[in-house]
């Protein structure tokens, strides 16, 4: 069943998100607390030409958090069983923040599975050592004492700074509104599980780096304040040299709902490449 979104039922699971479209495979991975729909302007406009997979982490969406194992490993050994139960032996993979994470590990460690690769507001290090002792010592700990009334002030304060531009904020209340709702329900020990082992990533190291020779394109925001270090990239590129970075003025973290038409440039623009030198008809 293509185009559901409360849930596909595959043998004895189901796969919450969206399956839409037909064509070469491409599979959309979304950020910490959002979900599937987060990639709705970029799937709706692909689907007349490519089989546009989105899914819901588990604990995310309408998923169950029906998963023991939430690091960054553990994810990617996830996305790998939805792949086969979906039977799709490779994709183009596309990975927003903690999906670019999991999408770089994949490619890394199973390059047969993907055939390119688009990180967006993505990296290949760890945090810092500052930041990472920092939540780990403080935000975490007081996410898992917190009720849902403390976790809606944290999502509409903190959050939200973090996760949107301030402009787009300003300009944009209906869509920030929106979406704070949507990550408003989250439960407070999924929030603090997959929090604590983003935190916690290993880095992909120059080695594993380097087995990647998939064409892969960057998109961030210049305005990002988590994911911005352009020194990060530059390392990116003496490791896998085909990788294209583009930057989005005016655009926070939250590319994919701050700059939707922009991305979509890209990323077609990515795929249509990437599908000419792999042999597909796109």
């Amino acid at each position: 069943m293509r185009g559901a979104r409360e849930g596909i039922v595959d043998g004895h699971q189901q796969f919450h998100g969206i399956d839409d479209g037909s064509g070469p495979p491409v599979l959309f991975l979304h950020g910490l607390m959002f979900d599937a729909e987060v990639w709705r302007p970029q799937v709706d406009e692909l689907s007349d030409r490519y089989r546009c997979v989105a899914p819901d982490f588990p604990g995310h969406g309408t998923a169950p958090f029906d998963i023991t194992d939430t690091s960054m490993d553990g994810l990617s050994q996830w996305t790998l069983e939805l792949l086969d139960r979906l039977g799709i032996e490779s994709c183009h993979l596309v990975g927003f923040s903690m999906g670019g994470f999991v999408g770089l590990r994949l490619a890394a460690t199973h390059p047969h599975r993907v055939r390119s690769l688009c990180l967006v507001a993505s990296c290949a290090l760890e945090e810092s050592d500052e930041f990472r002792e920092q939540h780990l010592r403080r935000t975490v700990p007081a996410i898992r004492r917190a009720d849902n009334r403390v976790v809606r002030f944290f999502i509409r304060r903190t959050v939200r700074r973090q996760f949107f531009w301030r402009k787009f904020v300003k300009n944009n209340k209906m869509t920030v509104r929106f979406w704070l709702d949507r990550l408003m329900d989250f439960d407070p020990e999924t929030m603090a599980c997959y929090t604590e082992s983003v935190l916690q990533r290993e880095p992909v190291s120059p080695a594993e780096l380097g087995i990647i020779t998939q064409p892969v394109l960057f998109v961030w925001g210049a305005e990002d304040v988590i994911r911005h270090d352009p020194k990060e990239r530059e390392s990116f590129q003496e490791s896998v040299p085909r990788t294209e970075f583009k930057e989005i003025p005016a655009c926070g973290h939250s590319v994919p709902i701050e700059k939707p038409a922009e991305l979509l440039g890209y990323l077609e623009s990515h795929l249509s490449r990437s599908t000419v030198s792999t042999g597909e008809m796109s």
